[in-house]
Formats: structure tokens, sequence, C-alpha cells
């Protein structure tokens, strides 16, 4: 947990800790309006039901996708006892010391196993990596170990038996799991799953995200932008942030702040698609339609306000089965929302555990005024600087600077007991490499 403010307050040793971890037990806003994060954390994974389907998809176009049953072994890896480097397989007359051997046999990477000639006390056989090992053979050395005359063979000192060899089955036993249903599989995965011979992979379909943005101020970029109008940052920003091998981006467009266009729209989104991510009349202004829709529409909200900074004006809640996840219209707000909140929602939707967000403890270098109440997620840059890495604060910062964002590393996390930081104090920061999938 991260330290109270003091003024002797020292950065926490480094180390990760899953931000839920951190939020777990902070306080929420003094008057108790706003839904803790922890809360809205929870909000975002109570009976979520990932979407029914699966497909075969060819290996190379795996990574992503998530799992759709679990995965046992076919075959043993290795599939044979493999020499691990280039040398000599020996079959020693004794156990100690200098031995002298006949080179009997050379056996190279793919030779049929079954081929290579058994070795008898005092015999060897020149391997290379990768080569099957030769029955009678208990250990391979190094040929840079060796001094080797035509056919003889001369081993000063004898290595430990079983040195040098993948024995058979050391990694996976035939008939063993492999991974669990439900895992994004990653590259490393698909090297796994290629190992054991396997060139399809059953995988769960992709969650159909409908992606919309609410006011009437907006303009699409590369169109002339009218007076009292601004280009559109946010559906850009999730469109990249949503698009994912596990996803279908059904993009909805811009809907004017228009009561019966914007229910018309959350109806078709509810038909057509898992997910729904809107940005925009999410507050309490005249023109904020999100949420009375919602509930016109027969949809239930779990979440209206969250005590996070940006990000407060926040909706998390369903529509009939769809859940729909109404962000800020602020850009700033709207990711750190989507990272915190629409993120993990999307990775249970897809049948997937959300990879945790880690926090980095590292120290501040800049004074930043607050009350205690809500969480807060500033843009930052690290310095990895010794013996603590080093957090700084663009020259300005808010919901809706674009610049902060894209200029930083991560975001300074601050927990909701904190009262004003100081250089010095201890902050989680949260890379945007934490980001960069569910």
């Amino acid at each position: 947990m991260l330290t109270p403010d003091r003024p002797d307050t020292a950065p926490s040793p480094i180390g990760l800790s899953p931000i839920g971890d951190l939020l777990d037990g902070a306080a929420a806003d003094a008057g108790g309006t706003l839904a803790p994060l922890a809360r809205a954390l929870d909000a975002c994974s109570a009976d979520v039901r990932p979407v029914e389907g699966e497909t075969q998809v060819p290996l190379d176009t795996a990574s992503g996708r998530v799992l759709a049953a679990p995965l046992t072994a076919p075959i043993a890896l290795p599939p044979f006892d493999r020499s691990a480097m280039d040398g000599y397989a020996l079959c020693p007359a004794g156990s100690d010391g200098a031995e002298r051997f006949r080179v009997e046999a050379h056996i190279a990477a793919g030779d049929d196993p079954a081929a290579a000639p058994a070795l008898w006390p005092g015999k060897a056989a020149r391997i290379l990596t990768g080569a099957p090992v030769p029955a009678g053979a208990d250990r391979v050395v190094p040929q840079e170990h060796v001094i080797r005359d035509g056919p003889l063979l001369h081993v000063p000192t004898l290595p430990a038996l079983g040195a040098n060899i993948r024995r058979r089955a050391e990694d996976l036993a035939r008939g063993m799991p492999v991974l669990e249903a439900g895992r994004l599989l990653t590259p490393r995965d698909v090297a796994l799953i290629a190992a054991l011979g396997i060139d399809r992979i059953g995988v769960r379909r992709r969650v159909r995200v409908a992606l919309l943005s609410t006011g009437s101020e907006l303009r699409e970029p590369g169109r002339a932008l009218a007076p009292g109008r601004v280009y559109n940052s946010n559906r850009a920003m999730l469109r990249a942030l949503a698009d994912h091998p596990a996803t279908d981006i059904l993009d909805l467009g811009s809907i004017p702040d228009d009561p019966a266009r914007i229910e018309a729209a959350f109806r078709h989104a509810a038909d057509v698609a898992d997910l729904v991510l809107t940005t925009g009349g999410v507050s309490v202004g005249d023109e904020d339609h999100v949420g009375r829709l919602m509930t016109r529409l027969g949809g239930r909200l779990r979440v209206e306000r969250a005590a996070v900074k940006p990000g407060k004006p926040v909706l998390i809640g369903e529509i009939g089965e769809v859940p729909l996840v109404g962000l800020p219209g602020n850009p700033v707000a709207a990711f750190v929302t989507y990272v915190l909140l629409a993120r993990p929602l999307i990775a249970r939707r897809a049948g997937a555990e959300p990879r945790p967000v880690l926090v980095l403890h590292a120290e501040s270098t800049f004074a930043h005024e607050r009350k205690p109440g809500r969480a807060e997620l500033v843009p930052v840059t690290l310095e990895p600087a010794s013996p603590h890495p080093r957090l700084h604060r663009p020259a300005m910062v808010g919901a809706a600077k674009l610049t902060a964002l894209a200029s930083a590393d991560g975001l300074a996390l601050i927990t909701p007991d904190r009262g004003p930081i100081r250089p010095g104090d201890s902050l989680g920061f949260v890379s945007f490499a934490e980001t960069a999938t569910f």
C-alpha cells in the first residue's frame, strides 16, 4: 500500500502491485455520492458472460484470440532424447577420470533415432545440436572439451551423467495440460502449440464492439471545421484502443445531441453488438441523455458516477443482455476510464480473464494540490533513475489536454486517501504498456 502523505514520506520499495490491491479499502468521496473506483472495477466483472460461439483458426492467426477449450499435449516435448549442443555422445567404460573413446558414428539433427547405432562402453558418436541421442549414450561432452585424433577421442574430464541431453518429455509429457480455456493467446503460446504439431486451434468468436460518439459539436477529421465545432478525437482513439484480434469494431459514427436519434442508435447497437462503447452525454447537463435513455430502454445502471479524476461522469450498465460503457467526452477522461473500466469488461466478454494492471512504485518530482476523496490518474513521464524511478508531470494537465497524454509514458496513480502530493512522495505508475491489450 502506498504510504500516507507526510513531509518525510519516502518512496516505496521498487516493485509491482496490481491496481486493485492499491484501491481496495481506500476511502470513497467524502459525500458518498460517487462509486469508489474499486467498486466500479468490480462492476466490470460481475455477471459478465462471455460471448457464445467458437471457430477454428489457422495457428498463424491465433495470437490475440481467446482459447475456447483446454489444450492437452498430443505428443511429448521433446519427442525423443536430444543433444543440447555440438559435441560427442559418450558411453563411458568407467565413471571417473579421463577416458579414451572410439568414434563410431555421426548423428545430425533430423536423423532417424532408430537408425543411429547403439553405443557400447568406450564408444562415442559425433553429435550435433538437436540430434537424437543414441542408445547407450548417457551424456554429451561439448566439442571444445575434447581432443580428437582421427577415430580416437580423448576426454580429459567426463561431464556429469545426463549432461547436455534434453530428455524425452522433460518439457511436457503426452496428455499433460498445456493451456487453459479462456487464455488470451500470445506469440509464446503460438510457439508452444506449433511445437506440438497443431496447425489449427479452437478460439472464441470475436466480440462485436459497437462504438459511437454523442455531441452536436463534433466533426470528423478531414471535414471543414465550422464555428463552434471541434474535431472528434475520441472515436479515433477508442477505435485504436479497442482494435484487437479478439474484437470486431462496429463503428456507428457520431450522433448529435438528439434523444430520438441517440435512442435509435442504442437500440440498433444492442441488436447487433455484444458490447456498446459510447463517449459523451454522460454528465448531468441538459444535453446529457445517455443515462436517461438507458433507463428508458429498460437498461440497468451499475455505476453512474465514479470516484476517479478524470472520469467522474462514467456509466456502466446493460441494455438487455448487452453491456454498455458510457465514457466521458473529455479525451483524457475517456482514455483513463477506457483503460480502467471498459478494457476489462471487453476482456471478460471475450471469455478471457483481464490482465491485471500492474503499478510500479516511483518517486514524484512534482507538487500536486488535491483533496482526498477520488482516485486520480495524471499523465507523467518516467525517468528510470537510481535508487528509485522518478515521475515528471507535464506543465499543463487536464481532462481535455491531449498534448499531455500524447507526451507521457504512463499515468501516475494517486489513491483516494491521499492529500496534496509533494516532491519526493511515493506514487504509483501505470505504464502505457500495461494498457496495450486486455
